[in-house]
């Protein structure tokens, strides 16, 4: 899915086992590039972008979902990579299964997510608010700090301005509440991410 020129809205779907393959690719299942783009009650699931894309460029990434404006907002974003075939080796996994460069994720859910050096949302801009991310997992530690990847971030990147009232398994920065996966979701193993009583994500 791209939304761009006019903009539009895509709601209530679900977007799964997609692959975004070419050297011009952005994103492995959602693309917004414009203000008037929302991705919104979607489940974005099993999507990748393949090691043909350019590493850490600054026009591409995100397994499930790139964004440079727009709003993703109360979806969920679970098992992409999750095949192995994303972004084997070296730098090429630090795009995150989200890319955000601007616009604003809210009140989201980025879990058991596979990468090679980061899982869990890769942040240049925009903001994230009121989003969990837990249980994603990385299978390098090129950048030499997993923990701070797996929360969402790569090393170098700001995360004062952009996280706000974000739960994840690791901190960053001490921007984020802390809880184990184990206490958030009933069985993400299983894709069950509905929350366990008296976890911190529960407002």
């Amino acid at each position: 899915v791209c939304i761009e020129g006019r903009g539009g809205t895509v709601s209530n779907c679900v977007i799964r086992n997609c692959q975004g393959a070419t050297m011009d690719c952005y994103g492995g299942g959602a693309c917004l590039l414009v203000a008037n783009a929302l991705v919104t009650h979607c489940v974005i699931t099993n999507c990748y972008v393949s090691s043909s894309s350019p590493a850490g460029s600054a026009e591409h990434g995100g397994l499930g979902v790139y964004m440079s404006a727009g709003s993703l907002r109360d979806s969920l974003i679970a098992f992409c990579g999750s095949n192995g075939t994303s972004y084997d080796s070296g730098l090429k996994g630090q795009d995150g299964t989200i890319a955000i460069r601007g616009g604003t994720v809210v009140n989201c859910t980025v879990a058991s997510n596979v990468n090679a050096t980061c899982s869990g949302i890769r942040a240049r801009g925009g903001k994230v608010i009121n989003t969990i991310i837990s249980a994603n997992r990385v299978t390098t530690s090129v950048l030499g700090d997993t923990a701070t990847v797996m929360a969402g971030k790569v090393a170098g990147d700001s995360v004062s301005t952009t996280f706000e009232n974000c739960l994840a398994d690791k901190d960053v920065d001490g921007k984020f509440a802390v809880e184990d996966p184990a206490q958030t979701f009933l069985r993400p193993g299983n894709g069950n991410f509905r929350l366990r009583t008296g976890s911190k994500a529960i407002d």
